[in-house]
């Protein structure tokens, strides 16, 4: 039985906020004086924070109270205003309690020192209690705001981490569900609830200065974003969501309380970095604009009224609200905001005229020439360089990162909203850095094309296209020894590579991948440093993101400075969200984020001298206010609002622009294009001829980037396209992307709004001429063929964009992309769903076959249906081909469950090996072999699984292809390792399998084989071999990325530590692997969870108390796996029930132990017998297993999951119970060995406690 745990907890003083009070009648710890200047309010640099009891501490009307109760901090200090009794928490003392706080990264402690909560899914348990304490949640709404997909068994698997979390934490059942038990547990979201309702009560009754000290302390008790250690999940982000909306409540009353008070100019830090925070919430630029007022700031305010306006209209395209924009008309007619306090900052108010009407707001009057600032040359400016007026302090944080590059590798995210020039700034610092001599090269990812690692292969091919040129030995030296394994991401270098490549399973390829990429790049920038642009990496593909995080990860050496742009967030349409992508970029200390904002009024008047001076004009102060306040501040429309000027010469100036285009009329608004922008990009489109126009409506549907001969092709003038070009060109909406042939647009936020101008039948007519056009090009880009011919679907029919799409799920899957692979099939199979005809076609079974291959690369269990399904319809069209792709593509890696037959499998394996003929030597090895695999796992037809797999390995030795003959040594190891046949045959069998694999240089063969020599070592008691090659295989499942492995290869790690005696390690491995095999969809994941819980248990002692979870969890899989009914008696035995023990013990015996399967678990399962045996003094079912178990004495009974010891050690247990002690003493010496050899000394403890029952007592 686990001891219970001492519940309680301490105090702490985290905040002081405002003037001190003391208490009456309450003694609190000695203190020094004050400081002179007292603590100040939020986010002031007099906002201290210092635990209560120290000599610095200062108790105040803004943080918890330092009141003692018998040596004690009570909880009642935490909330009670000064003088009056806690109405909010009981008066007790807080050691004798929890403190749980979800309010930040989730933490518990006890007397100020943290408790272990165990793995992810037990800190995500106790946040959904602690946010609805002290309520009980239901066992469905647990389970739902858990797991963002169910796992197969919910309540089982809830029950296993609430089991855990009670190891440290009160909780309680009710009413169907859990919570943490109220008596025991202090918890801050509840604390804050009490005390900003407090606050507002306190507020509306018109006691502001109270009400502000609540409010206060409520606040305190925030330490970041709520939850913010735990993963993404949809149901605990929803909750984070709500209390973010409380809290951001709470801040808005205590800043009424503050300014009701005329406490404003206090809260002037804390309300600037609110409203830089949440730009859109008005009440925090109402907040601000008053406090400023109330410090007499008054030209601070009408700036902040400003900046709010351009945040609102630029983001949602409204204007400000009637309370900003009542505080606006009230501080510039000179008089106070309604409803403010005075502070002895503001000004006087005048007296009100008597005209009750607002006076209109003065006109900005005309500077004189003389007062004119002239455009001065920007090279005697220190803050401009060519292309970048505005941005000093980017280009400094730049500059400071290109520096470190030069000793290793650093990342620069530049992010921001539509318009706000991230391209523009990467690409003018990396052409100044080319300028001085530094090699950049450029990649980018298209939102039209999905192409995995698109903008690695612009790199990788800019690079060599650069050495090729002139010498193309030096290319291929450049690219290294590894050059073949870059292919998928650039197979434009197959000309510069000859001769073929071998072949490596879809996992292995990945690795090799990234790794030659990492080679690549460590050793092209070893003497010079190099540049990369990587653009709209918001656009790109899962394997770009996860390749970038590879190179973050593994690429440190490097000398390369990487500009990646990317949204800030999403925008309507967009397939992919950008939020995705900065987890990744934010996890690791080489990566620096620049957030690029809005221009503010000095950088705009930046800008607007740079475009002037670039015309030899000039521009006066009141043409900077009203590009400042038609542009919002956003560069891109600052910039086309001065185009504008200079090429509409008598048109109305900016801000007095001409309405929307007409046919705008009756259209939904463009995406995230503010209208305004969208009038002057109309207004530059009028100026180009009708027929420029037209080109570039028809260039836009081809995507931003286009080449000129599919243009051609498309429009189908060519005689008239070069003029138009040059016209577009002139007007600076599109220009030559690096070869005459080549064009981009300016800015996609000039084709994004031609595209979605055209009409959809016109529009889906031009994708079906560049559809075509890319069909009938021999080495046309897959991916966009698909992206055409799905979008000329509604005109031309689902045909040919389904044989597109499929082409292109072909493409990725060869890139090893499964993520963009999935997309692909997905859509295609959609449109095929289209007709009975399709659906029931060959090219369908194709589709599905396609989509499980992707499924299993992308580790996702569905998988198996969508094989299941391919293979039933193969069945259905007597395609023999098709049902041994499907079959043999749906495995993976060993048999399907360790607790029962996938009956279905076997019957398309076997429905495929009747079909397949007879001279099909290798497809008839591959399918026997899988078929023995999967067999195995019947007892009653694990003779004729040899027998089937000794002939598969005979047929693959045969045929001469190695790569087969790998997989068919891997499954004959399968099959003889799950049958107890030649353990130490098995062992050499995986050291062949080794050797293949590392001759081959196939990293998947050689996971394979790692992971047989680890569990057969283990089993002949080679600890040192099993160790080697589990490190191996750790690693290497890792790196190919197979989930399935790694989760079996993680809990084998579980064991070994318990063996090391560490069995807390051991318990935490043990629960992570869990939920890796929970994660990725393992059947059997908690059958061999359980029976490493039970493991435990008998290191810890014993599993006599059958009460605990771990005991009947295990017990639960008896029926599927015989080996548990062994442990069931010896559980029994321990709990004192002796008479059920002998009934079950008996069963066994009567058998002759034939009900005991001679599997993987045999060893186990006659070691559980023993110790049942000896534990009960049955002496005649001793002598029994001693018999049998005789051959075995040097064997191991540990397949790697579960550890059941030496089998000397329980052939000693019976042989003494026997009464042959000094055969039992010779045994004992014998397990002492292997346990030596085994690398496993837990063991010792359980000889020498056997030593000290077989020795006599004096």
């Amino acid at each position: 039985m686990r001891p219970g745990p001492p519940w309680g907890r301490s105090s702490s003083c985290e905040t002081n906020r405002g003037p001190r009070h003391r208490r009456r009648g309450v003694r609190e710890p000695p203190r020094t004086p004050p400081p002179q200047d007292p603590p100040g309010p939020p986010g002031t640099a007099r906002h201290r924070h210092e635990p209560p009891g120290t000599a610095r501490h200062r108790p105040c009307r803004g943080c918890p109270r330092s009141r003692t109760v018998h040596g004690r901090f009570s909880a009642a200090a935490m909330v009670a205003p000064a003088g009056e009794p806690s109405t909010i928490v009981e008066e007790v003392g807080v050691d004798d309690k929890v403190s749980v706080a979800v309010l930040g990264p989730v933490e518990v402690s006890r007397r100020g020192l943290p408790l272990d909560l165990g793995g992810a899914k037990q800190r995500a348990l106790l946040a959904r209690l602690a946010v609805s304490a002290p309520a009980a949640v239901s066992v469905d709404a647990l389970v739902e705001d858990l797991w963002n997909s169910a796992p197969r068994e919910p309540t089982r698997a809830l029950q296993q981490h609430v089991s855990r979390l009670r190891a440290n934490l009160p909780v309680e059942r009710r009413h169907g569900g859990y919570r943490l038990a109220p008596e025991s547990v202090v918890v801050d979201v509840t604390t804050f609830k009490q005390l900003s309702a407090r606050g507002q009560d306190l507020l509306k009754a018109g006691a502001a200065d109270e009400a502000a000290g609540y409010l206060d302390r409520a606040l305190t008790l925030w330490r970041g974003t709520a939850f913010a250690d735990l993963a993404p999940n949809s149901g605990m982000t929803t909750i984070a969501t709500h209390l973010e909306h409380l809290r951001q409540s709470v801040e808005i009353d205590r800043n009424e309380a503050y300014l009701a008070c005329g406490r404003g100019p206090d809260l002037i830090p804390e309300l600037q970095r609110l409203t830089g925070a949440s730009p859109l919430v008005e009440a925090f630029w109402a907040h601000l604009m008053a406090a400023l007022y109330q410090h007499g700031r008054i030209p601070e305010a009408l700036a902040a009224f400003h900046a709010a306006r351009s945040a609102l209209v630029g983001a949602l395209g409204h204007e400000p609200g009637e309370r900003l924009t009542e505080i606006h008309r009230a501080l510039l007619v000179g008089a106070a905001p309604p409803g403010l306090a005075d502070s002895p900052g503001a000004p006087a108010v005048p007296a009100s005229p008597a005209s009750p009407t607002v006076p209109a707001v003065p006109a900005v009057p005309t500077l004189r020439a003389e007062q004119r600032p002239r455009a001065r040359a920007r090279a005697n400016r220190d803050d401009a360089r060519p292309g970048l007026p505005g941005r000093r302090r980017e280009l400094e944080i730049l500059e400071s990162a290109w520096r470190e590059a030069r000793r290793g590798l650093r990342v620069v995210t530049i992010t921001g909203e539509l318009g706000i020039g991230k391209s523009r700034l990467a690409e003018e610092f990396a052409s100044r850095l080319a300028r001085e001599g530094a090699r950049v090269r450029y990649g980018r990812c298209d939102d039209d094309v999905e192409s995995a690692y698109q903008p690695f292969a612009d790199i990788l091919a800019a690079d060599i296209e650069h050495v090729a040129g002139t010498d193309a030995t030096r290319a291929r030296n450049r690219l290294g020894p590894d050059a073949r394994d870059l292919l998928p991401i650039a197979p434009a270098l197959a000309p510069l590579l000859p001769g073929p490549g071998e072949g490596t399973d879809p996992a292995t390829q990945v690795h090799r991948v990234r790794a030659a990429l990492t080679r690549w790049l460590i050793e092209s920038t070893r003497v010079t440093p190099m540049v990369w642009v990587i653009d709209d990496l918001h656009w790109s593909s899962p394997e770009t993101t996860a390749l970038l995080e590879h190179l973050i990860r593994s690429a440190r050496s490097a000398r390369v400075l990487v500009l990646i742009t990317l949204r800030d967030r999403d925008d309507p349409g967009t397939r992919r969200t950008p939020e995705r992508f900065l987890p990744v970029l934010r996890q690791s200390e080489v990566v620096t984020q620049l957030s690029l904002g809005r221009l503010d009024r000095s950088a705009t008047r930046d800008v607007v001298l740079a475009e002037v001076a670039g015309g030899g004009g000039e521009a006066s102060e009141q043409l900077v206010d009203r590009i400042q306040h038609a542009s919002g501040g956003l560069p891109l429309f600052v910039l086309e609002l001065m185009r504008q000027l200079r090429t509409l010469p008598g048109e109305a100036a900016p801000g007095t622009v001409a309405p929307a285009d007409p046919r705008d009329a009756g259209r939904p608004p463009l995406g995230a294009i503010p209208p305004g922008l969208r009038t002057v990009i109309h207004a530059r489109l009028e100026t180009l001829p009708r027929r420029a126009r037209e080109v570039l409506e028809q260039a836009a549907v081809l995507g931003r980037r286009f080449e000129l001969e599919l243009l051609a092709q498309v429009y189908g003038d060519e005689d008239r396209l070069d003029d138009a070009l040059s016209a577009a060109v002139y007007a600076r909406l599109i220009e030559a992307d690096g070869q005459p042939w080549r064009y981009v647009f300016c800015h996609d936020v000039v084709r994004a709004m031609l595209y979605e101008e055209i009409a959809p039948l016109r529009r889906a007519r031009l994708h079906a001429r560049a559809a075509a056009a890319l069909e009938a090009a021999a080495a046309a880009n897959p991916y966009a063929r698909a992206h055409h011919s799905e979008r000329a679907a509604p005109i031309a029919g689902p045909d040919r964009a389904v044989t597109a799409l499929a082409l292109a799920g072909e493409a990725a899957l060869d890139q090893r992309a499964p993520g963009s692979a999935e997309r692909f099939y997905r859509r295609a199979l959609a449109l095929a769903d289209t007709t009975a005809e399709r659906s029931g076609s060959a090219q369908y079974c194709d589709l599905l076959i396609g989509l499980g291959r992707a499924l299993f690369g992308g580790a996702d269990p569905a998988y198996r249906d969508t094989l299941l399904e391919a293979g039933r319809l193969a069945r259905r069209l007597s395609d023999h081909d098709r049902l041994v792709t499907a079959v043999l593509a749906n495995s993976r890696g060993w048999y399907a469950s360790t607790v029962g037959l996938d009956h279905e499998r076997v019957a398309q394996l076997e429905d495929a090996l009747a079909a397949c003929p007879a001279d099909r030597h290798s497809t008839r090895a591959r399918l026997l072999g899988a078929w023995a695999v999967e067999i195995v796992r019947d007892t009653s037809r694990r003779e004729e699984a040899l027998e089937r797999s000794a002939r598969a390995l005979e047929l693959a030795e045969g045929a001469g292809d190695e790569r087969i003959l790998g997989q068919l040594l891997s499954d004959r190891y399968a099959v003889m390792y799950a049958s107890f046949e030649d353990p130490a045959g098995c062992v050499e069998l995986n050291r062949r399998l080794e050797r293949l694999a590392r001759r081959r240089g196939d990293e998947g063969l050689e996971l394979s084989a790692t992971i047989g020599l680890a569990q057969s070592a283990l089993t002949v008691g080679d600890g040192a071999e099993a160790d080697r090659a589990l490190a191996r295989a750790l690693g290497l499942a890792d790196t190919l990325n197979e989930p399935a492995r790694l989760w079996m290869t993680r809990c084998w790690q579980a064991t070994r530590t318990a063996g090391t005696g560490d069995l807390a390690s051991a318990r935490a491995q043990a629960d992570a692997a869990l939920e890796l095999g929970t994660a990725s969809g393992q059947p059997d994941a908690h059958a061999w969870y359980a029976g490493q819980m039970f493991m435990l248990l008998l290191h810890a002692g014993g599993p006599g108390d059958l009460r605990d979870d771990s005991a009947e969890q295990a017990l639960r899989y008896a029926a599927a796996i015989p080996a548990w009914r062994a442990a069931h008696a010896l559980a029994l035995a321990h709990s004192g029930a002796h008479d059920q023990a002998r009934a079950l013990l008996a069963e066994f015996v009567d058998s002759g132990f034939s009900t005991l399967p001679r599997d993987m678990l045999w060893l186990h399962g006659m070691a559980y017998l023993c110790q049942a045996a000896a534990a009960l003094g049955d002496a005649p079912s001793a002598r029994l297993l001693a018999g049998a178990l005789a051959p075995y004495e040097r064997l191991v009974a540990d397949n790697g999951t579960i550890d059941a010891g030496p089998m000397a050690l329980h052939l000693a247990a019976v042989t003494a119970v026997a009464g042959d002690r000094e055969q039992a003493a010779r045994l004992l010496d014998v397990a002492a060995r292997v346990t030596d050899r085994l690398r496993a000394p837990i063991w010792h403890g359980h000889l020498d406690a056997l030593r000290r029952r077989l020795t006599p007592q004096a």
